[in-house]
């Protein structure tokens, strides 16, 4: 899951400042390899450079991902409504999330479909719940299409192609649609002048 990978790269993010915070650089190879090499670099000015940059970074993930932890009571709601303490949620969500973990239809349609699948069909019954839970969700998805967005620009804008008006291109690239070519071709009317010289031919 995607909040596992976002949980998974912020515990990496406090061990390497631990790491760095007692000289240690290894997992830096590069960083660590150069480091190796020239001894006359004050490490000191490095490590505090290294330091600053993951706090940084640190800050930046939790601007655009909230506190993924198990502990945050807003985020089990996301991943399990069923193992809520409703006590811990807002007061606007508690009697909604009483209703849902009280349906037992919901409860056998969670253990069955995949979250986002669930989530869709109970939005309407639950919809301060849905709600939120799109709320917390929805940065994952929308981070991968800018990222996926700008991937796609970067292949299609080269230097040889620097003048190139790529919104067309670009809206085919990213559509999640296949295009039916063989039912565009056969709605093209031929040009007149094909058609008079297959028949010259003829």
């Amino acid at each position: 899951a995607h909040s596992d990978v976002i949980r998974t790269f912020t515990e990496k993010i406090h061990l390497w400042k631990r790491k760095v915070q007692v000289g240690n650089f290894s997992s830096f190879s590069h960083l660590n390899e150069l480091l190796s090499e020239k001894r006359n670099i004050e490490q000191y000015d490095v490590t505090k450079e290294v330091l600053s940059h993951l706090h940084s970074l640190a800050e930046e993930f939790m601007h655009y991902f909230l506190d993924v932890s198990m502990e945050n009571s807003l985020w089990i709601l996301v991943q399990n409504p069923f193992n809520t303490d409703v006590e811990l949620l807002l007061e606007s969500l508690q009697e909604e999330t009483i209703d849902l973990k009280c349906d037992s239809s919901a409860k056998r349609d969670f253990e069955t479909m995949k979250l986002e699948k669930f989530r869709v069909k109970y939005l309407p019954m639950y919809p301060k719940v849905g709600e939120e839970a799109l709320r917390v969700i929805l940065p994952f998805s929308s981070t991968y299409l800018c990222e996926a967005g700008f991937s796609a620009l970067v292949v299609l804008k080269t230097k040889q192609r620097n003048r190139l008006d790529v919104e067309n291109d670009l809206r085919c690239v990213l559509s999640s649609f296949n295009p039916r070519i063989s039912d565009l071709v056969k709605k093209k009317q031929q040009h007149p002048s094909h058609q008079i010289s297959s028949k010259i031919l003829s």
